[in-house]
């Protein structure tokens, strides 16, 4: 498994998230759960992204015959936990509770 530019920044853009997310909600009170749940989806979209490769060699069936995923689209599926989650909870978070 060759290190690239892409793992290098996947690894970088998950221990911002970390940073942030430990920052931001601990700032806002936030119980724990919050930051572990930050911390999970993250570190599934970076393993996707790191582990694209093994992934990709995993075949599922399609009528009987091996057919293996692209791993540029496990990739982009790991860049989207990696960055679509902690914006789409930045964004859940400024908004007050409707009650």
């Amino acid at each position: 498994m060759l290190i690239t530019k892409t793992k290098i920044a996947a690894l970088v853009v998950f221990l911002l998230v970390t940073t942030l997310a430990l920052v931001v909600l601990q700032s806002l009170d936030a119980p724990g759960l919050g930051f572990c749940m930050a911390v999970a989806v993250s570190l599934l979209g970076l393993a996707l992204v790191w582990l694209a490769e093994p992934l990709g060699e995993i075949a599922c069936f399609s009528r009987g015959v091996p057919v293996p995923s692209p791993p540029g689209m496990i990739q982009a599926f790991g860049w989207i936990f990696l960055i679509g989650y902690p914006v789409l909870l930045t964004w859940l978070v400024q908004w007050p509770p409707v009650h």
